[in-house]
């Protein structure tokens, strides 16, 4: 009893896991960043082309337009207009309203591609600061979805996971994901018990996305690394409070026994 009730300073068991090399974590690191800065760059290299792109047809559009205005000027000012001129100058006004909602399309892509541009270099900046942290999705909590999830995203030891679809998931899978060495895994619905278990059991904290503020650029989540941490600390005070409870009704059931036998 004396042991139950410095249930406070209980620490979880450790679970020894083979230790990795230094140079081949390192390594791995630096493939892993390489691959990364790698796939930034072309997507960067790619936009700013479409970007020059879309500019230089712009230019080419107003060029149209002005020449469109002079000759609509042209034909305005001529005191005898033949039915061929009328016909001609609603052709070409039509044409200047045509040309005018391209010009309104292609500034519409250009200012949208230089936010998605301005997002991915303020998220390339948060994540070298270690201010942001990507949470690798995973559609589905079965064998399958986490096969496609492996091989899409490269879901490796270290990272963080966010389990769009919890309700699948069982003791098998929550194995099948912790063995992976994932570090926090953030779920969108109610995960059931066994699945819990599993993770209490490898000590991956499992965090409410009703307690983060995530944030999705260009398909993929994203989450403030401090309010991450808070997130964790305060799963973790729920799991304790929990267990306390737990161990608490035992020992009253317990004492209740031992009253109820004398």
């Amino acid at each position: 009893i004396q042991h139950l009730q410095g249930i406070d300073k209980y620490a979880a068991p450790v679970v020894v896991k083979r230790p990795v090399p230094r140079e081949e974590k390192l390594k791995n690191l630096i493939e892993e960043l390489q691959s990364r800065l790698a796939k930034e760059r072309e997507r960067l290299k790619n936009l700013r082309q479409t970007n020059r792109k879309l500019q230089d047809r712009i230019k080419t559009l107003e060029a149209e337009i002005l020449s469109l205005k002079e000759t609509i000027k042209e034909i305005q000012s001529k005191q005898s207009i033949e039915v061929r001129r009328e016909r001609e100058y609603s052709l070409l006004m039509d044409e200047l309203e045509k040309t005018r909602a391209k010009v309104k399309e292609y500034s519409m892509k250009l200012e949208e591609y230089k936010r998605r541009f301005n997002d991915m270099q303020r998220l390339r900046e948060l994540e070298s600061q270690g201010r942001l942290i990507l949470l690798k999705p995973i559609e589905a909590f079965t064998d399958r979805g986490l096969q496609k999830a492996f091989q899409l995203y490269g879901i490796r030891a270290g990272d963080s996971v966010l389990l769009l679809d919890p309700s699948g998931g069982g003791a098998a899978t929550a194995e099948e994901l912790a063995k992976r060495g994932v570090k926090t895994v953030v779920t969108e619905g109610q995960m059931s018990h066994n699945a819990l278990e599993i993770f209490e059991k490898y000590m991956i904290p499992v965090v409410s996305h009703e307690d983060l503020k995530i944030e999705w650029v260009e398909g993929l989540p994203y989450v403030d690394s401090e309010g991450l941490r808070e997130a964790i600390k305060k799963a973790g005070k729920k799991e304790a409070l929990t267990v306390y409870r737990q161990i608490k009704t035992i020992l009253e059931e317990h004492r209740r026994e031992i009253a109820e036998e004398n």
